[in-house]
């Protein structure tokens, strides 16, 4: 009986999960060609200026403490409640320091050659706005890890749907009405936004005052490797961006040029997969004089794959 509910469960996993990729790809896809065929080369590159302060403080946001939260075998109210409230913190914090930063984010750019030929006027409200995914982003952190704790993949497909055709929608109806890069930033936050508030309807889980902090404690050692990953992970990402743009790569040859490459991703690869931590892990129990593997354990680590990826 067991074995039937797991291979039902990870029939399930699959199906929802397959459902969820192929609504990404197919509605990314339609949305991605018809922004592209209104807006210009600049518009794109207006929003992409903002992407490197956008992933750090996403990042640092964060802290490791979603997927931390998402791997504890035990869980209860207190670990979720200290989750959320440090997300939120940190979010408003975050978007407060970049809030009153993006004037020297704007001069940066100006004094570069990133952005020698473009008009960046408008580049300061724009990063205002757009960080707002912070604090948005923050509001869903915990009831995300709720979900993926009690392997709702159905209702997670259905959050992505929703999300991705909502905020694609408000994108292209911004971009025809002319907005140009506001549309862009427009649709970031209502993907964001809407992914919060359906976290918040389809999860039973709801945060509380006062919090206690200790939960973090406990999770600190997990969640910080994962912090250190994402940092290099994003920092070598965009060593390999800025070499393919830089007056090196442009004079290199094509061998050449792919072992550069190939030297900055396995660079990325070292200095990553010494911080990841998770692994499955079954465990074992003993039967008479034997040791079997537990089957409620498999089935939590195919949960854990199948379920919720």
């Amino acid at each position: 009986m067991a074995e039937k509910t797991l291979k039902e469960k990870t029939a399930k996993g699959l199906m929802w999960g397959t459902i969820s990729s192929g609504a990404q790809l197919v509605l990314g896809t339609l949305f991605g060609i018809f922004l592209a065929r209104i807006l210009s080369p600049s518009d794109y590159g207006m929003v992409g200026l903002l992407t490197v302060f956008s992933q750090i403080a996403s990042i640092l946001q964060d802290s490791g403490f979603r997927t931390a939260l998402a791997n504890r075998r035990q869980i209860v109210h207190e670990d979720y409640n200290a989750v959320f409230w440090f997300n939120v913190a940190t979010g408003c914090a975050m978007y407060l320091l970049l809030f009153f930063l993006a004037p020297l984010i704007t001069e940066f750019y100006q004094q570069s050659d990133a952005a020698a030929h473009q008009d960046l006027s408008e580049l300061t409200p724009l990063a205002r706005f757009s960080f707002l995914g912070f604090v948005m982003a923050s509001l869903g952190t915990a009831h995300y890890a709720y979900l993926f704790r009690t392997l709702q993949v159905k209702q997670k497909a259905i959050i992505t749907v929703i999300s991705l055709t909502t905020s694609g929608a408000i994108g292209l109806t911004m971009a025809l009405k002319g907005y140009a890069f506001w549309g862009l930033a427009a649709q970031g936050i209502a993907f964001t936004t809407c992914n919060t508030i359906l976290f918040w309807y389809f999860s039973k889980w709801r945060p509380t005052l006062p919090v206690s902090f200790r939960p973090l404690k406990e999770m600190f050692g997990f969640s910080s490797k994962l912090l250190a990953n994402d940092i290099c992970s994003n920092i070598n990402g965009d060593a390999v961006s800025t070499y393919s743009q830089s007056s090196e790569a442009a004079a290199a040859s094509d061998a050449e040029a792919r072992a550069k490459v190939a030297e900055l991703f396995s660079q990325t690869m070292d200095s990553t997969t010494a911080m990841t931590t998770y692994f499955a892990a079954l465990e074992f129990k003993k039967q008479g004089d034997a040791w079997i593997i537990d089957e409620d354990s498999v089935e939590e680590e195919f949960d854990y794959m199948f379920g919720t990826f």
